[in-house]
Order: structure tokens, then C-alpha cells, then sequence
């Protein structure tokens, strides 16, 4: 049974469990039995949603419960009701023989006894079975008292099915009101992060999930640049953020979505994960029956991935959860994408500035100082940093010379001779590219001088 479908459930029992135990008092009463209990099924009828039970002797037995775990097809006696529609009386050793109990212990730990099962028929379809038990007088039904409990049974069954009904319409406008409130979020206005975030928890919600999380990729569609997550454990951290080193070329199933733009649930960890996806080992460590994988697209193109699953192995996706989640995965297309045209405009703004300040420096002084303090703030504007410095070439383009600096270090280096070719600049300026690095101190090709303990991390 899938999750959501599994909390609608829920949910309806929980409605049924203020009216159905009177009902099965009434059914023990009126057929003069020792104990009732009332089986409501799913709207598909492979699972069992409610148990109410009346006139057992311990607690536990008495307690009503919530339980998908029985199909009533597995079950003899409602295999039968299923088939046949009609009621099934068993009070011999040859009724149950042929129709035998589930519980095979019962006949031999309570002695004889006599047993009615009740079909629930609401609309020509078995929304559930009563099963009315005689054991200190296990006399046969009569035909009187077997039509009393057809009647009442029709009424048990408009109680569960008017329930699932009031439960449907409750999600289905829970459901409308989410994906408004996704709409209205996607188009406030409001910092990329925080809205995504947002609209990590939306898919959750909608699914019934335990864990969602949300994956922004590069213009190329190719590397993880953001990461979001809601539900998460502490011990599912580090696969959140191990996954994100993962290219999407070596997931098999990105691969495919990049191509369908279609979700799927996947279940075959070994061939739709990455070999190396700590996302596969854990799901198969921990038992996770299945992940529903989404990509977030906008006009034709993938922008991200949306990664879904439920810690038990019951529980499964419906087809409403999922396209409900795609409707928020649309959502978030467009907000990644209307966020990186944002950027874009907002990139090209600042070089002009930059560009137009830079040239009224160098127009209006006399002075190199001021030219550079422009370049820096310029540079600050496109690329925040701690620290910066411009160093020029000497005479015998062996050294660069550092002529200025900005931001904080712990020492100047202001007049340092760095070497060409022992150095990041150095290799810069041979390669005559940018060389970026997020591990400064332990890139072989840096300046083994740089004075320590030094706060610089990453340098470009």
C-alpha cells in the first residue's frame, strides 16, 4: 500500500473509530453473540484499513487498530465474500475445513464454536467483512438473524465508504492549498535559498515522505552547485552532503530523466544508483524499499533533482503523491531558472559599473594607488573575498613583486618577491588562465612561503 494512501487511511479510521464499535456492539446484540469484529478495507481491497472489535475478554484483543498488513484475498473466508458477495456461515468441523481459520489454534483453544462473516456491500463492491461469533452457544444462524446482519452491515459499509470520501476531499483540498502556497512562494520574491528550502518541505509534505532532498545543478547540467534537504537524521547527513559530489553523468537514472524529463521510483539500487552513490549503499543498508526520483525542469531542460523516500519498507509512492510532486519539481524549475536570469542581469550590471568606475579612475588620476583600490572593489562586487593582491612582473619575469593588497591577512606581504615558477600566480601567468584552488595550503603549486599560520583557504 502506497504512504499516501497509507496516511488517508489513517485518517479514516480514525473517523470510523467513532461510530463503527457501536455498530459492532449492535451486530453481537442483535444476533444474540459473544463478540463482533468489524474489518474495514481499502478502497482497492488489497489491504485491511480498520479493526473494531467487541466482547473480547483482554485489552489487546479489544483494542481497535489501524493495520494494512492483511490482504483480505489471503484470507479463506473473505477470498469467499470477495468472490461471491454472499455471507458465509461455518459451525462444523467440514465448514471449517473447507473455509478454514487463519488463527488455525482457535477451534482447539476455545472448543466448538459458530461464526457468521458478514459481507459490507455498499454499491455491488465488498467494502469490508464483520465476523460475529457464537462460542457459549455456538447454535447455527438463523435466516432472520443472517438478513439482520446484512442489514446492519450495509450501514457499516456507507460509514466507511462516506468516510474514505470526506478523507479524499480533506487531501484533495490540502493538496490544492499546497500547491498554491507553492505558487505564491515561487513568485515572492523571496531569496533563492529560502524558497527552495521551502519548497523542499512542500514535496515532502505532499508525499507523505520522510526525507526529501532538493538538488540544484550547474548551467550545464552536469555538477550539484546547491543542496536542500527536509527530514534528514543526523545519520543521513553525511549521505546528503556526500551526494552531492556525484556527477550526474555517473547516476544512471539522472542520466535517464535528463532524457524521459519524467519522475520515476526506482527500486533497483545496484543498477539505477551510482556505484560509488552513498545514497545506494544507505538505501540498501538500511532496507529502503523504494525513491522516487524527480527532475525539476523548466521549458524542456533539467535544472535539478528531487530525491524522495520513506524509511520503512511498507510504505510506497501513489501516482497522486507523485504528480503532485511534480507540480511543485515545475515550480521549482522556474524559480531556479528565473533566479539565474536574475543573476545573469544582475552580473552584467555590476562588470558596467565596475567597468565604468575602473575608467573614471584611471582617467581622473595620476596616481596607480587609486587605480587598483577601483580594480579590488570591483573585483570584491563580482567575487567577495578576504584578502586580495596585485603584484607585477620584474625586470627579469622571474618573481611577480606585490605592490598592493586588501583585506585581512596576519603579515603584509607587500614587497614579496613571488616565484614564477613556484607559485599560483606564477602558474596563472604561464598558463595564462584562471587557476582556482579550494585547498591553498595543500596545493603543491603554491607558494611555499605564504606566511602561517595563514587564514586563506581557497585562492583564484
Amino acid at each position: 500500500m502506497d504512504t499516501q494512501s497509507g496516511n488517508n487511511n489513517e485518517a479514516t479510521f480514525n473517523e470510523l473509530s467513532s461510530v463503527v464499535p457501536q455498530f459492532a456492539q449492535m451486530l453481537a446484540e442483535a444476533m444474540h453473540a459473544d463478540r463482533c469484529a468489524i474489518f474495514a478495507y481499502a478502497e482497492d481491497q488489497q489491504s485491511t484499513i480498520a479493526l473494531f472489535r467487541y466482547g473480547y475478554d483482554d485489552v489487546i484483543r479489544e483494542a481497535h487498530s489501524w493495520t494494512n498488513r492483511f490482504n483480505p484475498a489471503e484470507i479463506p473466508a473473505e477470498a469467499h465474500i470477495l468472490q461471491t458477495k454472499q455471507p458465509l456461515m461455518r459451525s462444523t468441523e467440514e465448514d471449517f475445513a473447507q473455509v478454514p481459520l487463519v488463527n488455525t489454534g482457535q477451534e482447539r483453544r476455545e472448543g466448538r464454536l459458530t461464526d457468521l462473516v458478514v459481507p459490507l456491500i455498499w454499491e455491488e463492491r465488498v467494502q469490508g467483512v464483520a465476523y460475529v461469533w457464537r462460542t457459549h452457544d455456538p447454535a447455527p444462524y438463523s435466516s432472520f438473524e443472517i438478513q439482520t446482519a446484512m442489514d446492519l452491515g450495509q450501514l457499516v459499509a456507507m460509514t466507511v465508504v462516506f468516510s474514505r470520501q470526506y478523507e479524499s476531499e480533506r487531501v484533495q483540498r490540502q493538496r490544492l492549498d499546497t500547491l498554491l502556497n507553492v505558487a505564491s512562494i515561487a513568485s515572492s520574491g523571496q531569496r533563492l535559498d529560502d524558497v527552495l528550502q521551502v519548497l523542499a518541505g512542500a514535496v515532502r509534505s505532499s508525499t507523505g515522505a520522510d526525507v526529501c532532498s532538493l538538488y540544484v545543478l550547474d548551467q550545464h547540467g552536469r555538477d550539484v552547485i546547491a543542496a536542500y534537504e527536509d527530514g534528514l537524521q543526523p545519520d543521513e547527513v553525511n549521505v546528503f552532503i556526500a551526494s552531492q559530489q556525484i556527477s550526474v553523468y555517473d547516476i544512471p537514472v539522472e542520466v535517464r530523466l535528463h532524457r524521459t524529463l519524467e519522475p520515476e521510483v526506482i527500486h533497483d539500487f545496484d543498477t539505477d544508483l551510482a556505484s560509488c552513490s552513498p545514497l545506494r549503499k544507505y538505501a540498501l543498508d538500511t532496507g529502503i524499499a523504494e525513491i522516487l526520483v524527480l527532475p525539476i525542469t523548466w521549458q524542456q531542460r533539467v535544472t535539478g533533482f528531487i530525491y524522495c523516500w520513506y524509511r520503512s519498507d511498507e510504505k510506497r509512492f501513489s501516482q497522486r503523491s507523485i504528480e503532485m510532486a511534480e507540480g511543485i519539481a515545475r515550480q521549482a524549475g522556474g524559480v531556479v531558472t528565473r533566479a539565474r536570469l536574475e543573476e545573469t542581469i544582475h552580473r552584467q550590471t555590476v562588470e558596467s559599473e565596475a567597468l565604468l568606475r575602473i575608467g573614471q579612475a584611471v582617467l581622473t588620476s595620476d596616481r596607480l594607488e587609486p587605480v587598483l583600490d577601483e580594480i579590488s572593489g570591483a573585483l570584491y562586487d563580482l567575487v567577495p573575498f578576504d584578502y586580495c593582491y596585485v603584484g607585477t612582473l620584474t625586470a627579469d619575469e622571474g618573481n611577480i613583486q606585490v605592490i598592493r593588497e586588501w583585506g585581512t591577512n596576519y603579515n603584509s606581504i607587500v614587497n614579496s618577491l613571488i616565484p614564477v615558477n613556484a607559485s599560483l600566480s606564477g602558474t596563472a601567468i604561464r598558463e595564462r588562465k584562471l587557476i582556482s584552488t579550494g585547498h591553498l595550503t595543500q596545493d603543491p603549486r603554491a607558494w611555499q612561503r605564504i606566511p602561517t599560520p595563514s587564514p586563506l583557504q581557497a585562492i583564484s
